[in-house]
């Protein structure tokens, strides 16, 4: 029986930016005292795009594409990728 082969590749990408509100409150209170600019002290971070999960056996070629919000995601679907070689691994090592 031939090999499984699995394949994960992350096309999303996170960035940090000042978000909306902050910038708002910054020049709202930026009159009244000079605390205003500690608004722009935060930080949001935002990830976009995808990862492509993809099996090819002997008989098999399959890719999918799945949104991801965060970088959790990002882990968890890496995670469950490995699951998925690990278990194909054993049962090729177990059939005759």
């Amino acid at each position: 029986m031939g090999e499984v082969a699995w394949t994960f590749t992350d096309m999303s990408r996170t960035t940090r930016t000042i978000p909306a509100w902050a910038i708002v409150l910054c020049v709202l209170f930026i009159f009244f005292c000079l605390l205003g600019l500690l608004f722009l002290l935060a930080k949001e971070e935002r990830t976009e795009g995808w990862v492509q999960v993809g099996v090819q056996g002997p008989r098999l070629l399959h890719f999918t594409q799945i949104a991801v919000t965060s970088p959790m995601a990002v882990a968890d679907l890496n995670a469950r990728v490995n699951t998925a070689r690990a278990v194909s691994f054993q049962a090729g090592q177990q059939t005759p």
